[in-house]
């Protein structure tokens, strides 16, 4: 009888390792999130600066007593800032090997503004007008932000226990 207790609680402590072993592959293969937002807003923010500086370079031009040089500068700046504007994100996706995202991000970068300049022809006011273009211009950005800048990778870790001649086996096998 003592041989028979002895032979179950071998069998009982086996088996609760065996479980623990699972229950921690389970938890190792859950779905890992990975954010890379603040990239994105790094590109944003770069495109915001250009813009600043055409800006800045362009009002010397507009009030007529700029120099020639300083009107090519703005327009250079002007040319990088939307650029950046419409490239970065989708880079960024890119170097996180995720083409689909890239694509909505330039669709959105592109097709909201372009949306609201459709709209915006049928308004009477030109400010209006002005305005909701400017609305989709940021619009895309902040949609990117939540939408497109986080994803959830699945890693898939498996440990396998078991029994052998002579004792136990453990092996864990992993797909990134």
């Amino acid at each position: 009888m003592l041989k028979l207790v002895a032979a179950f609680a071998t069998l009982s402590i086996t088996t609760v390792g065996i479980g623990d072993a699972s229950a921690q592959a389970q938890a190792d293969s859950a779905p890992e999130s990975t954010s890379y937002r603040n990239s994105l807003v790094k590109g944003d923010l770069i495109a915001a600066g250009l813009l600043g500086g055409a800006v800045v370079t362009a009002i010397p031009c507009v009030a007529g007593n700029g120099a020639r040089v300083s009107c090519q500068v703005a327009i250079g700046l002007g040319v990088a800032s939307v650029g950046t504007y419409l490239l970065a994100s989708p880079i960024t996706h890119l170097t996180r090997d995720r083409p689909k995202a890239a694509a909505l991000a330039l669709a959105l970068r592109v097709g909201l503004p372009a949306g609201a300049l459709a709209i915006a022809q049928t308004f009477e006011n030109p400010g209006e007008a002005s305005s909701l273009v400017i609305y989709g211009m940021i619009a895309a950005p902040i949609i990117d932000y939540l939408a497109l800048g986080r994803f959830t990778k699945k890693t898939d870790v498996r440990a396998v226990v078991a029994p052998s001649k002579g004792g136990a086996s453990f092996a864990v096998a992993g797909a990134w």
